[in-house]
């Protein structure tokens, strides 16, 4: 971010090794499916305007702007989601069977674009990127792990004992091995 701060002239977050991965609702970020829409710097405003003009029309408000939310170029999402909707729409009207909850955790590492260097005169240049992509890869994978994992440890820790109680089942931990 350093990089970029310096090309934009832009002040961004400071994060270290140890600062906790951010958890966005669906109040702040949506998934724009890449397929119909282009990644990349110029676009992530206007993907970020689309997501704002969804939520403020969603909630009734005009509070969103395209610098108060976020927008995330994916589309194994989208696949997935129309499969789940379709089952149970299915299951809805044939009156038997039970709905599938679905819930899409992405974990992005280090950057969705290069960062940007100003060139003046309203040009702007992609700097090359340094990042060591292996590392980020990584802290993605641990992060979202991490809240996956906690969601499905706080549920079973609300459940009943299992007797014995020495039982494996009565086990409500996980360990991430970040090496």
């Amino acid at each position: 971010w350093n990089r970029m701060a310096a090309g934009t002239n832009v002040s961004y977050p400071s994060f270290t090794k140890t600062t906790p991965p951010r958890v966005w609702g669906y109040k702040q970020c949506m998934e724009v499916d890449s397929q119909f829409f282009w990644s990349g710097a110029p676009w992530d405003m206007v993907a970020r305007s689309y997501a704002a003009d969804t939520l403020n029309k969603a909630f009734r408000v005009s509070s969103y702007s395209q610098s108060s939310v976020i927008a995330v170029s994916a589309m194994e999402a989208i696949g997935l989601s129309m499969a789940m909707e379709r089952y149970n729409g299915l299951i809805g009207r044939r009156g038997r069977g039970s709905r599938v909850a679905y819930t899409v955790v992405r974990g992005m590492s280090d950057w969705v674009h290069s960062p940007l260097q100003n060139k003046g005169n309203g040009i702007w240049a992609a700097q090359p990127v340094v990042e060591d992509f292996n590392n980020g890869f990584k802290y993605a994978i641990s992060t979202a792990s991490a809240v996956v994992l906690s969601t499905l440890q706080a549920r079973c820790e609300r459940l009943p004992m299992v007797i014995p109680r020495s039982s494996p089942a009565n086990r409500c931990s996980f360990a991430i091995n970040y090496n």
